[in-house]
């Protein structure tokens, strides 16, 4: 990676930090349970899990993504709001993920 382009990465991650100060720490504080998480699934082979953490890392990224691409700003609560549900989903499946799942005879916990 050219030293010019690392630079503008750690300066894009400064700027952001210094403009969603609360963001930029509940987003920290999630991808580090995920990762935690991610560890231990590996440790105890339960792939799924696996799966799951490496889906949620993935998911995470699609604010900023969405923000670069479209070069819209997306508010420091908004993103909040949006890693919160992305942990959320993934920890309680919604509804009709249950259901459909009950009727395949594959019980959701």
């Amino acid at each position: 990676m050219p030293k010019g382009r690392l630079q503008s990465i750690v300066r894009r991650l400064k700027d952001r930090i210094a403009l969603n100060r609360r963001a930029f720490i509940l987003y920290s504080i999630l991808r580090a349970l995920v990762l935690v998480t991610l560890i231990r699934c590996i440790m105890t082979q339960r792939w799924e899990g696996v799966a799951i953490s490496i889906l949620v890392l993935v998911l995470f990224l699609v604010p900023s993504l969405v923000e670069g691409m479209t070069h819209i700003e997306i508010p420091g609560l908004f993103q909040a709001i949006i890693y919160s549900l992305i942990i959320n989903f993934i920890r309680t499946p919604p509804t009709f993920i249950r259901t459909c799942a009950d009727e395949c005879g594959n019980p959701i916990p």
